[in-house]
Parts: C-alpha cells; sequence; structure tokens
C-alpha cells in the first residue's frame, strides 16, 4: 500500500535550510560586506523591526515566510556576485574626447561666472560628465528638470534641495531671496540638466540667479529645446540668449569616444573597434556602446571579449529594444 502524500496549500513556502543555519549565512554575509538591518529590510521588502525579531529567533510570525525571503536574497547575492566576477571593472567615467569638451564647458562656466549652453542628441556623456565635475570640484548644484519640476515654484524647490536646504519657505519670492543669500559671492556653479522639460519662465528665473550673483549656470539637455532659443529675440528669450558665453554642440560621438571606452574595458582589436563606431551611429550612442561592452563582456565568461561576443551582445540588446517597443504599443 503506498503511503500518502501530505498535501499542502498551494501558499506554502518550504524554506530549503534549517532557520538556525539561514540565520548564520545572513549573518555572515552582513559582517562580510557591512549590510545594516536597515538595508537588508529595504532590499527584502520586510520592516526593519521584522528583520530584527528574525535575527534574534525572536520572530512571532511567520518565521517560513520571512526565510524564503531571505532564501531568495542570497540567491540573488550570489548571482550578482557570479555577474561582478566576470565583469570588468570599468570606471564610471571615461575621459574621452566628447566629455573632455562637456568637462571643459562646465569649468569655464563657473571659473568666469558664465551661461554655457550644451546640448546634443542621447547617450553623449552629457550627464556622467556632469556628475564627475560635481565629485571633482566645490560648490557644484546640479538640478535634473522634469515635466513635474517645469515651472517657477518647482524649480526653485529643486534647486533649495540641491544646495542642502533642509527648511525653506514655499513662497517662490522668499525661496528665490533664500537661495540668492546662499549662492552669493561662492564662485560657484549651478547645472540644470534636461533642461529643455523647463517653462520660458523657469530658465528665466535660473537666469536671473546668474544674473544677481555672477555664479556660473549651465544648460543641458536635448537639441530641440536650445534650437528654439538659438533664433534669438523673437521667441522671447533675448535676455537669456544674449548672456550666454558658451555653447557646446553634441551632433555624434567621435572615434576617440569609442576607443577610450572600449580601451575601459580592455578591447583594442580592430574589428572590434569598427563594430562598437557602427554601434556608436544608432540611436543610444556611447550609452549603447557601454551596454554593449558590459553585455559582452558577461557573454565572454571572464575571457578576452571578441568581435563574436559584441556582435551577439547587440543582436540581443535590439531584440529587448523591439520587446519595449512592441509592449509599449
Amino acid at each position: 500500500m503506498k503511503q500518502a502524500i501530505e498535501q499542502k496549500p498551494a501558499d506554502t513556502v518550504v524554506v530549503p535550510l534549517n532557520q538556525a543555519e539561514l540565520r548564520e549565512r545572513v549573518r555572515a554575509l552582513m559582517t562580510k560586506e557591512e549590510i545594516s538591518q536597515a538595508q537588508l529590510a529595504r532590499e527584502t521588502g520586510h520592516s526593519t523591526s521584522v528583520i530584527s525579531q528574525w535575527l534574534s529567533d525572536s520572530y512571532r510570525g511567520d518565521s517560513n515566510k520571512v526565510g524564503a525571503s531571505l532564501v531568495k536574497w542570497l540567491k540573488s547575492r550570489d548571482e550578482n556576485a557570479r555577474i561582478n566576477a566576470v565583469l570588468p571593472h570599468a570606471p564610471s567615467w571615461v575621459e574621452a574626447p566628447t566629455a573632455k569638451r562637456i568637462y571643459d564647458a562646465l569649468a569655464y562656466a563657473q571659473h568666469v561666472g558664465d551661461i554655457a549652453v550644451i546640448y546634443g542628441g542621447a547617450g553623449l556623456s552629457k550627464t556622467t560628465t556632469i556628475r564627475r565635475y560635481r565629485e571633482r570640484n566645490v560648490n557644484v548644484w546640479v538640478v535634473t528638470a522634469t515635466p513635474a519640476t517645469a515651472g517657477v515654484a518647482l524649480l526653485l524647490e529643486e534647486i533649495a534641495i540641491a544646495l542642502g536646504f533642509r527648511d525653506y519657505p514655499l513662497h517662490p519670492a522668499k525661496l528665490q531671496r533664500a537661495i540668492l543669500r546662499h549662492i552669493q559671492d561662492t564662485g560657484g556653479l549651478l547645472v540644470i540638466d534636461e533642461a529643455q522639460h523647463l517653462t520660458k519662465q523657469a530658465l528665466e528665473a535660473a537666469r536671473s540667479l546668474h544674473d544677481a550673483t555672477g555664479i556660473g549656470l549651465v544648460l543641458s539637455g536635448n537639441a530641440a529645446v536650445f534650437n528654439n532659443l538659438y533664433r534669438g529675440g523673437n521667441n522671447g528669450f533675448a535676455q537669456l540668449f544674449s548672456r550666454v558665453g558658451k555653447r557646446l554642440a553634441l551632433v555624434r560621438p567621435v572615434a576617440g569616444d569609442v576607443h577610450a571606452m572600449a580601451a575601459a574595458f580592455k578591447v583594442k582589436g580592430t574589428p572590434e573597434l569598427r563594430e562598437l563606431e557602427a554601434i556608436s551611429r544608432r540611436p543610444g550612442a556611447l550609452r549603447m556602446v557601454v551596454k554593449v561592452l558590459r553585455l559582452a563582456a558577461v557573454l565572454a565568461g571572464g575571457g578576452s571579449t571578441t568581435l563574436q561576443h559584441i556582435k551577439a551582445a547587440w543582436e540581443e540588446l535590439q531584440g529587448e529594444a523591439i520587446d519595449q517597443q512592441e509592449a509599449a504599443s
């Protein structure tokens, strides 16, 4: 006679490790990677109190459910470690020719106290270079504009947050005065990235901060908004147009950009560089080159990245882009 198999509810979670062993593994990893209980709680979707009680074996809820989420967390950490083991440790910013031009424009605006406009297509290192410049210099405040912060009042709030204000008046005029007092005589630089989202009034508000204090101002974004800006006084931007001291138009990456990115990933072969140059001329430009190089390195499994790996990575990324377009339609 066959032994009856115990039926378990569909939502019952089976933890492959006993609770004590699982706790030891979690504690060991937390110690090794200096992970706090608060961080562990965020990454597993539990409250800090639940994690604390579970780790001390005093949790009175469903310990198996918590344990199951910790098992998934451990597996996810193992997978991340496996991928990171084959990924080359490329720098977060590469001093490629286009990035150097962007960096120099930022430095010019700050040190001269002028307005600079940086514009061009996506994937040309504008945002990453802005971050790099902020890391290396003092009194650099970066605001990323969005449709939600397009107006004057909301832009001023974003600037206040970038300046480190904890409490600030909500009235735009009072907030503007507080910002002016803070940035006066600092020799600072205000950078507004994705500035194409700003209204005319918000752009003029940013310009007025520059006028009143002499700090540098950089407006960075896509080409369309600045094409309108550079038509001159007929479009209503005459005061801002006349104050711009440097314009940097970025059309497409140059070969040196691609070679610098490839060198960061230890890719130097001529066929590989030619393929990457072709990819850089597609939508996404240098951003797509970096994505291809990262995926190609994973496909290479820790070995040398070849032309075949680059082509396979590009084909896979193209497929993902098509899938995303079809899902959105």
